[in-house]
């Protein structure tokens, strides 16, 4: 066998595919046909050329190594035609032809088979040519061996044979524990709890027949990893704290961790990451440290992590897209843009970055970017409401009133059925949303989620109408911008620009007294939210007493704004005077009947809500 003309050919492939005019230097006809074809296969997509000059070329090669190279490129053409049956028949021909010392084309041939038999569901077949293949996984730069544990624990879950797949997950683990992406988990469908519920079957039996006690451990650590999976982070949780000792490895304990941040334990899943990461590091350790830095408050750790994660590997996008969120949230909006333009550069069909792109541009005023990105962004989208509204105001702002009126109108139309069915057509989320959805089946969740969505889409509906006040404002129609606003002040009766433009529409329908009214009005709240934001500086700083001096400035101008009350209301409570903490609050409660749900979920509230008088302050509601 000559193992320099194999290499040769493996060559010629190299430089064929790098250069479409390449000969190769072919030394001979055999050579030249094999050339031609791979110029047919990978340059002219002409297949049925590219198996003619193969065929020609094998007749002519005397080694049999040759031949099966040409057998191997033949199984690839058959493959792309649909004809499975003649690439696997090409591919035990080239494994016939080949010694036991040319390991590396053998396991070249076994890789290409064990998937297309796989992929006509012959798993045992296929799992017998995988465990063939691994020199071919050794030699290759884009494969290792990681990749042959992760191809193996697929065919092993398809063949139900769960002691093979605990062996093989394991040695997965140990090589790479990236590869089970963990933070990466499928969506919460049907299909992923039909396949966890019988992996967790499988790996049931596995725990109660085996006579290996590490072997059992094992076992229920990957039952926990597949309840964590299945969204049942308390479940696996159970099963990994009654491991014991002896039988633990940093992936219980990363699976831990995991489990105690998704249960909102960030402090305890911190002290475990923490220790796992001591003694090793791998990507998806790093993202979740940065996760919990981030539940924690300590973004500066966070952004440091997600930097440094985004550049490592810079195939990732999930870094990414948690550093732009983390900035979006601290309000850094600039930095945030910066993040998500480059989340769609490795991206470039993410809705949420694309829209969360256009929206912060079009907040900053950077109307030019802006229209490029909500351009882009509707075009992935499709007519999304927030986008369209967006867009409006942008086309309101540079003078185009006729096409920012057909955006905001478009917008009313696809929003009023989302509120009338409360919520029961939303499908695009708001921009970085990652909660799951509501569990299918439990009607309560279902119905919440919907309420939520109802919500949020009046609240956008609202947004719609007052940029569609401002429209016909500029258009001179005041009558149907006046209507728009009212609808606006109905809904948001602390709006600013509605009010501003109430008067606006007054004044220009001849009404100054009206008009000064509005403005007056305006005027007020403004007076009154700074006495609010000083009253809050003050007690963010455990000023009480001063606090409560601006929040009665606020209460005796503006005696129909419950925030006034509601926060005296707090400040009482941090000084122990609960007496007039509740009588305040029972006024806060007459003007706004929500008050009471909010202390319920307020801490500050926590002494009070103790306290005899609270229990009265309740009844009375």
């Amino acid at each position: 066998m000559n193992f320099r003309r194999t290499t040769r050919l493996r060559l010629m492939k190299t430089a064929v595919l790098e250069n479409p005019e390449s000969d190769a230097d072919a030394g001979s006809e055999a050579e030249g046909l094999f050339v031609q074809g791979l110029a047919c296969l990978l340059h002219q997509q002409d297949f049925k050329g590219a198996l003619e000059k193969f065929r020609e070329a094998r007749d002519l090669f005397e080694d049999p190594s040759e031949q099966a190279v040409c057998l191997i490129e033949e199984s690839h053409i058959h493959s792309l035609l649909g004809r499975s049956d003649d690439a696997i028949e090409a591919l035990r021909q080239a494994r016939q032809l080949l010694p036991e010392e040319r390991s590396e084309l053998r396991g070249e041939a076994s890789f290409v088979l064990a998937r297309l038999l796989s992929g006509k569901a012959d798993f045992d077949a296929a799992l017998a040519q995988h465990f063939e293949s691994k020199p071919y996984y050794e030699h290759r730069e884009n494969l290792n061996l990681s990749d042959y544990f992760g191809f193996e624990t697929w065919i092993q879950e398809k063949r139900a044979d769960f002691q093979g797949w605990a062996t093989a997950v394991h040695s997965l683990v140990t090589m790479n524990p990236d590869k089970l992406a963990l933070n990466r988990i499928p969506p919460d469908n049907k299909r992923t709890r039909a396949r966890c519920d019988g992996i967790v079957a499988g790996l049931d039996t596995l725990i109660e027949t085996s006579d290996d006690l590490a072997a059992r451990e094992w076992a229920r650590a990957l039952k926990a990893m597949t309840l964590y999976i299945a969204r049942q982070p308390e479940d696996a949780l159970a099963i990994l704290g009654n491991i014991g000792p002896e039988h633990r490895n940093d992936f219980m304990d990363h699976l831990t961790g995991k489990c105690l941040l998704r249960l909102q334990r960030p402090e305890e899943a911190l002290l475990l990451l923490e220790r796992v990461a001591a003694e090793r590091s791998y990507f998806d350790l790093s993202l979740d440290l940065a996760m919990v830095y981030e539940v924690l408050g300590k973004y500066e750790e966070a952004l440091a992590y997600y930097q440094r994660l985004g550049e490592l590997d810079p195939e990732q996008v999930l870094p990414i897209a948690r550093e732009a969120l983390l900035k979006d949230s601290l309000n850094d909006k600039v930095a945030a843009m910066e993040a998500y333009q480059r989340l769609t550069e490795r991206d470039p069909k993410n809705r949420a970055a694309l829209s969360r792109l256009a929206l912060l541009n079009a907040e900053l005023g950077r109307d030019e970017d802006a229209l490029q990105w909500l351009n882009r962004a509707l075009k992935g989208t499709g007519p999304e409401p927030t986008l369209l509204i967006a867009r409006a105001r942008v086309l309101l702002r540079q003078g185009e009133l006729k096409m920012a009126l057909r955006d905001g109108n478009r917008a009313l139309e696809l929003l009023e059925p989302l509120i009338v069915n409360r919520g029961e057509e939303v499908t695009v989320p708001a921009p970085g949303a990652d909660d799951a959805p509501a569990p299918a089946g439990n009607p309560e969740a279902v119905g919440e989620a919907r309420g939520r969505m109802a919500e949020s889409a009046t609240k956008l509906m609202a947004q719609g109408r007052l940029i569609l006040a401002q429209i016909y404002h500029g258009m001179g129609r005041v009558d149907e911008a006046e209507e728009f606003v009212d609808y606006v002040l109905a809904e948001l009766p602390e709006n600013e620009e509605a009010q501003l433009l109430k008067g606006d529409c007054a004044r220009a329908k001849g009404s100054p007294r009206d008009a000064a009214d509005s403005y007056k009005n305006l005027i007020d709240q403004i007076l009154c939210d700074t006495l609010l934001r000083d009253g809050l500086a003050l007690s963010i700083e455990g000023r009480f007493s001063e606090a409560l001096v601006k929040y009665r400035a606020a209460y005796e101008k503006f005696p129909r704004n419950w925030k006034v009350f509601y926060n005296a209301a707090l400040a009482y409570t941090q000084l122990g005077e609960f007496d007039s903490a509740v009588k305040y609050l029972a006024i806060a409660r007459k003007i706004n009947k929500d008050v009471w749900a909010m202390v319920d979920d307020e801490a500050q509230f926590q002494h009070l809500r103790e306290s005899e008088l609270y229990e009265r302050f309740h009844g009375e509601g």
